[in-house]
């Protein structure tokens, strides 16, 4: 919904003639997933909703850091180009904001963002990587393609990042499909949801893991 909601009205700003059948789409996947959570949870708000005790604004400086940096979890790390977009999104915010879709596209992330980091397992739990940010990688990556529009060196030297990007985010995925090692990790030698130290420790994350204990 925070993804939606802000992207909807922006296009809703842009095409208000259409409004009904851009209401359509939305509105037919919300009784869809009324009707799932209903039958499923037995209630429309769906299971998360036991979540909401864990949510309090004095768990997000803890959670964005962890969120951004943690070698178990940091979406720096296992998304590079999530810095990339920020690094160039900052750079061309005053000349890009005035958009709506962009504007729209900038104000989702950072919602998702605050609310990630609010929630008290910002870590996601045993997972691989960020995976609460998985629904933003989309919005910020078309983020970065519009703020690419220059010239001179800045493209060359964005273009390079790329090229170093891209390999290495192959790499990553590969490792967090492929080697039961990273998914061990979280259990292994102490559950993380016990000792959530482990998420900061640079010696022993995930990826070194993988590296270091072949798949089976």
């Amino acid at each position: 919904m925070l993804l939606a909601v802000p992207i909807g009205v922006a296009v809703l700003f842009q095409q208000p003639r259409l409004w009904q059948l851009l209401l359509v789409a939305p509105t037919l996947v919300a009784v869809l997933l009324v009707g799932y959570n209903e039958t499923v949870f037995g209630s429309f708000l769906g299971g998360g909703q036991r979540e909401t005790g864990n949510l309090a604004v004095a768990n997000i400086p803890s959670g964005l850091l962890g969120s951004f940096f943690s070698p178990a979890r940091g979406l720096f790390l296992y998304f590079p180009a999530a810095l990339l977009a920020l690094i160039v999104v900052s750079q061309r915010a005053g000349s890009l904001w005035h958009d709506p879709l962009f504007f729209a596209l900038g104000l989702s992330i950072l919602l998702v963002t605050l609310l990630n980091s609010s929630f008290k397992i910002w870590y996601g739990g045993h997972s691989f990587g960020p995976r609460y940010f998985t629904e933003v990688q989309a919005p910020i990556l078309i983020l970065l393609g519009v703020s690419l529009e220059t010239s001179g060196l800045r493209s060359g030297v964005v273009a390079a990042c790329l090229a170093l990007i891209i390999p290495y985010s192959v790499f990553v995925q590969t490792m967090g499909t492929f080697n039961d090692a990273t998914m061990v990790w979280n259990a292994f030698p102490t559950n993380v949801d016990q000792d959530r130290s482990r998420l900061w420790d640079w010696s022993d994350n995930p990826i070194f893991r993988g590296l270091r204990v072949k798949s089976r």
